[in-house]
């Protein structure tokens, strides 16, 4: 209940490079259509592969913002299939995602073992206008909510879409007998974006008091598996830290020094939640770059000066090595050398 994903200059398609690299982007760069002759060595599709995973990914969009076709090639993924490629009816506005989990499980059901990458789109913007996902389910709200703002209720509305598309692909996953032998990971990109900072304050109680330090960066993480028995795990964790964690939890073989997040089940490291402007925060508190300023959360835990400053530095030379990295294709120099 403490995810964070923090916002680099294309919000979606920079947190779902952050997820499957943990590498630091940099701000006024989108990595998703700028890095297309990189080598990445080291990915969640990699790893995956390493161990006779299938890897492919899925997506009920084009490539008009992002070109994932050539990006998740790059990435390790067998295929990624948008759109283009899978039968998604076309609606007024945004996708179905029950389409996308009926058309994406039809694929990779039969390759087993897999890992499946599903991005998917019923609740993206624009909330403040007529769309097919944005009505659907207007008279179901109106019954429990009359009175809150019609942006808001469309955008309750597609998220009931993506609700119900989890709910599909949990039946398809049971009715295959495979349900019992599979993790899921649900996570957010960013907040839903072309939305006033007060309706987010005002309509996001389930995630707690948004206005405290960068938690309007906080989204909804969900790692389930039918057999887990359930629970709440408060540790701060971000997008930086998805590759680590299911790395570890799946055993799979990755170079920790490759990467800029941290196994969130590990008791002896701390996860750090950096943003393009060097701010940051962690499980004490939140660091302001711009007044200089580092708040607790709680008065009677707080860190030191120097604690802050080395934090500070971190945040720095993660930032920078992570871009040389990407600007001179150090992994492609890496493998020449190897």
């Amino acid at each position: 209940d403490h995810y964070y994903a923090p916002q680099y200059s294309c919000a979606t398609g920079e947190s779902e490079f952050i997820a499957l690299t943990s590498l630091v982007p940099r701000s006024g760069i989108c990595s998703m259509n700028t890095y297309l002759d990189n080598a990445f060595p080291q990915t969640l599709f990699t790893l995956f592969n390493q161990k006779n995973y299938v890897s492919t990914s899925y997506h009920n969009y084009t490539d008009k913002f992002y070109d994932r076709t050539t990006m998740h090639q790059l990435f390790g993924s067998e295929h990624f299939y948008n759109r283009e490629e899978l039968d998604i009816p076309i609606l007024k506005g945004w996708p179905s995602d029950v389409n996308l989990m009926d058309e994406a499980f039809a694929i990779f059901e039969q390759r087993e073992p897999y890992f499946s990458f599903i991005i998917t789109s019923s609740t993206h913007f624009p909330y403040d206008e007529d769309s097919t996902l944005g009505n659907r389910y207007l008279d179901e709200i109106n019954a429990v909510h009359p009175d809150i703002p019609m942006n808001i209720k469309r955008y309750i509305s597609k998220a009931m879409e993506v609700d119900k598309a989890m709910a599909r692909l949990l039946e398809l996953l049971e009715t295959s007998g495979q349900l019992e032998d599979t993790v899921l990971m649900l996570f957010g990109d960013h907040f839903p974006l072309k939305t006033e900072r007060q309706d987010l304050l005002d309509y996001s109680n389930p995630m707690g008091d948004r206005n405290i330090g960068y938690d309007i960066n906080r989204l909804p993480m969900i790692l389930y598996h039918s057999e887990t028995k359930g629970e709440v795990i408060s540790k701060t964790m971000s997008s930086f830290d998805i590759l680590p964690t299911v790395a570890n939890l799946f055993d799979l073989d990755y170079d920790p020094r490759l990467a800029f997040g941290v196994d969130i089940f590990d008791e002896n490291q701390k996860a750090l939640v950096m943003y393009p402007s060097l701010t940051w925060n962690n499980d004490i508190g939140f660091y302001n770059v711009y007044k200089h300023q580092f708040n607790p959360y709680d008065t009677n835990n707080r860190l030191s000066d120097e604690e802050v400053k080395q934090i500070n530095e971190t945040v720095k030379i993660y930032a920078e090595i992570s871009y040389q990295i990407l600007k001179r294709d150090y992994f492609s120099q890496r493998e020449v050398l190897r």
